[in-house]
């Protein structure tokens, strides 16, 4: 059967519906000799609701544009990246701070072919730039997108928040963990050492005679020395030791399950890395530094503070004796 929609109208047929739309709402009977050529107030009112709405459908387009303008705007001045892609990481669309923060990222990209691949799963993801201490997290939502499903992605620069959190943890002129962390790692290491039956050691360590490097060669010189000798110090220890600038020229070191003869052994590679010669420019220091140790004892609880004070009463003692004598506390 023939669809009497699908074809165009014959020009009779045209001329015939050109009279009846003028003829329409006047109660003028027209014959097909009769065409009438004086408007008709109904055709003008559709015609003028036609021009009406095609200049407010006009308008709204204008205006969301204009939406769509500001929109985009908004998203690129977002102080975080975003972003959408398929389910296999190709990049969908994504606003100009997500390129700017992630190398690589453009329309149409995968994830896996830009600078720092992630994973494209649903959570949180860390990453790190090539340069000094610059820091991403990505993190994916499910969404969907033109009809499929995908990931929102948002990508974050927590380099300032990684650097706050350090600098509240580390000594700024070593890098060395402060003495914050250091008493919640010995808080930390008390308790194991109560549940496990180990013991633990902590060193004392004191630059002799820095004051005196601070007044012949001058504070700028005392803050190399300290850094090097940070550097020394960290270099002799085990993986899993922990040593922090206390304060001063003052440095401390925990060391859980280990034994006497272990800890002696520590601290002196600590003394004999810390007597190489330090070169400062056209002078040649020779350091040495006294160093207190102060251990638990199985079945007996000891509380940060009791045995911080033994270990730095030991210091003083072996600065006593000998600037390169390692003196244990009496207890």
């Amino acid at each position: 059967m023939t669809d009497p929609y699908a074809r165009s109208l014959s020009q009779e047929e045209t001329a015939r519906l050109v009279r009846l739309l003028l003829a329409a709402g006047q109660g003028v009977d027209i014959t097909e000799d009769d065409v009438t050529s004086e408007p008709n107030p109904v055709v003008q009112q559709i015609m003028a609701a036609i021009l009406m709405l095609d200049e407010d459908l006009r308008e709204k387009k204008r205006e969301l544009a204009q939406s769509e303008r500001n929109i985009s705007v908004l998203l690129d001045s977002m102080g975080q990246g975003v972003g959408v892609c398929d389910k296999t990481g190709h990049i969908l669309w994504s606003n100009k701070t997500a390129t700017d923060l992630y190398p690589g990222i453009a329309t149409g990209k995968s994830f896996e072919a830009t600078a720092i691949p992630v994973p494209i799963t649903t959570g949180i993801h860390r990453v790190s730039r090539a340069e000094p201490n610059r820091h991403l997290t990505v993190t994916f939502s499910v969404t969907e997108w033109g009809g499929q499903n995908g990931y929102l992605f948002w990508i974050r620069d927590t380099s300032a928040d990684a650097n706050l959190r350090r600098g509240a943890i580390n000594d700024p002129l070593t890098d060395l963990p402060n003495r914050v962390l250091f008493f919640d790692r010995l808080s930390a290491g008390l308790r194991h050492t109560e549940l496990s039956g180990t013991e633990l050691a902590i060193l004392y360590m004191d630059i002799d005679q820095f004051k005196q490097i601070n007044d012949v060669h001058g504070h700028i010189a005392g803050d190399q020395v300290l850094k090097i000798v940070a550097r020394r110090i960290k270099s002799q220890l085990r993986s899993h030791d922990l040593v922090a600038r206390i304060g001063g020229d003052e440095f401390a070191m925990v060391a859980e399950a280990v034994s006497e003869r272990e800890v002696d052994a520590i601290s002196e590679r600590i003394k004999q890395a810390v007597a190489k010669p330090v070169h400062l420019d056209d002078t040649v220091l020779s350091l040495t530094v006294s160093v207190g140790v102060a251990r638990t004892s199985q079945g007996r609880t000891s509380a940060p503070e009791e045995i911080m004070d033994r270990a730095d009463k030991a210091m003083l003692a072996a600065k006593h004796i000998t600037r390169q004598l390692s003196a244990p506390d009496s207890c």
